[in-house]
């Protein structure tokens, strides 16, 4: 009983350390991405608009739902994703277009984190390189496709 009690007395003291530590980090993980595209900003927002072609270039549209959130600016274009499991990722669009005819593509992948989840927050702060490198691929496989439809 004397051991049990100690395990006991560990575990609610370690796990009440590791949430305390996870109240330290950020509410929101973001992962942001650029690049320069070589064709009109009604060709990128074009692409953009037609979701359900998304699975062609997006690697997160596979087994997530995707809808378009609110927005007046022109330049700018909300997204969330959203699985099974009820985890949301908001994505945002920036679109700049130069006067030499080139297109600033900015995608930003934002997850907002609950503060009652502190493993989320630590899966997170893991998993922000392999969304980035997810996100440089889709973005390859967009530019691709854009400059193919020249």
């Amino acid at each position: 009983m004397k051991h049990f009690k100690f395990l006991v007395i560990n575990i609610i003291a370690f796990s009440s350390l590791f949430f305390l530590l996870s109240l330290l980090f950020p509410g929101q993980v973001v992962t942001a991405k650029t690049m320069t595209l070589y064709t009109s900003k009604e060709k990128v927002l074009a692409k953009l608009k037609d979701v359900p072609h998304w699975k062609d270039w997006n690697a997160f549209v596979n087994g997530n739902t995707v809808q378009r959130d609110g927005g007046n600016n022109p330049d700018t274009m909300g997204f969330s994703f959203s699985n099974n499991n009820g985890e949301l990722l908001h994505a945002q669009f920036s679109i700049h277009e130069d006067p030499t005819n080139t297109v600033l593509f900015n995608w930003a992948l934002i997850e907002k984190l609950p503060w009652y989840m502190p493993w989320r927050k630590f899966r997170a702060m893991v998993v922000n390189k392999e969304m980035a490198a997810i996100m440089d691929s889709s973005l390859n496989n967009f530019k691709v496709q854009l400059e193919a439809a020249k």
